[in-house]
């Protein structure tokens, strides 16, 4: 199976629109901090009703990034954010949504594999663990959100977090989408180059031949103007430095080199 770089990159502008609408109307809110406060707040009960519906579950452990803990423990230590993603992941995964490679759950209860679907490109099966979806959400909660947003609190959490969660979920859809298939144009372009280094597991050379500085600086550039032209002609009460924005794309683009090197690395030389 080809993969053409142009046509994916044409993709990926489609996500990047979504993105910067997103980002816009969440700065149009206060940051609202306590919906990212962790352990001993169960602010309206949230907790105590989530440990309920999920009593059959209460000592499943699991694999988190620091740690093997049980649900509850998990929940007992969760943010309002955390909270909803186990809430809405469930129903989402009932609904087969992650059964396309590039959508990843935010909840580590959610199974990977067994829910992909058996139509992704022969090179993408198996390799579900590549999720970044921990990399994005710390990025999100301890950098961008209070950057993009004031220090202030209006009480309106269901609102931030259902806005949280859109923008979330629209950047782990580009990351993961451009992890899968740029990293997969960029093998079949240049396989002479990379398959002597994955087998030598050169990462650092890896990423040498991954990064290009004038296409990223091209796409930082457009997204600033993308959020000029927007704000000059939308109806935004509060208005934010474009060029904050296109920052947070270094970022993005930062996580996504970052996932195309694991891709590489895993991947099936064979196929």
């Amino acid at each position: 199976m080809e993969f053409d770089l142009n046509e994916v990159r044409r993709r990926l502008d489609a996500y990047d629109s979504e993105i910067v609408e997103l980002m816009l109307q969440r700065a149009q809110m206060p940051l609202n901090a306590k919906i990212y406060t962790f352990a001993n707040t169960d602010l309206d009960g949230a907790k105590s009703r989530m440990i309920h519906e999920h009593k059959d579950i209460l000592y499943d452990e699991i694999p988190t990034i620091s740690q093997v803990c049980t649900f509850k423990e998990y929940i007992a230590a969760a943010s309002l954010l955390d909270l909803s993603f186990v809430a809405e992941d469930d129903e989402l995964a009932s609904e087969g949504r992650f059964r396309s490679y590039c959508e990843m759950p935010f909840s580590p209860f959610i199974g990977g594999s067994k829910n992909k679907s058996e139509d992704a490109p022969e090179m993408f099966k198996g390799l579900e663990r590549l999720n970044f979806n921990h990399d994005i959400k710390e990025w999100y909660v301890h950098s961008a959100v209070r950057d993009l947003c004031v220090q202030e609190d209006d009480g309106r959490y269901a609102e931030a977090i259902l806005l949280d969660r859109q923008l979330l979920r629209a950047v782990s859809r580009r990351i993961h989408y451009a992890i899968f298939n740029v990293a997969e144009a960029k093998f079949q372009a240049k396989q002479d180059k990379l398959v002597p280094l994955i087998e030598q597991k050169q990462a650092d050379e890896i990423v040498k031949l991954l990064v290009h500085v004038d296409r990223e600086k091209a796409v930082c550039d457009g997204i600033r103007d993308r959020v000029i032209a927007l704000q000059d002609t939308g109806n935004y009460s509060r208005k934010v430095d474009p060029k904050m924005i296109a920052d947070f794309y270094q970022k993005i683009i930062s996580i996504t080199t970052k996932g195309e090197v694991n891709y590489l690395m895993t991947r099936n030389l064979e196929l």
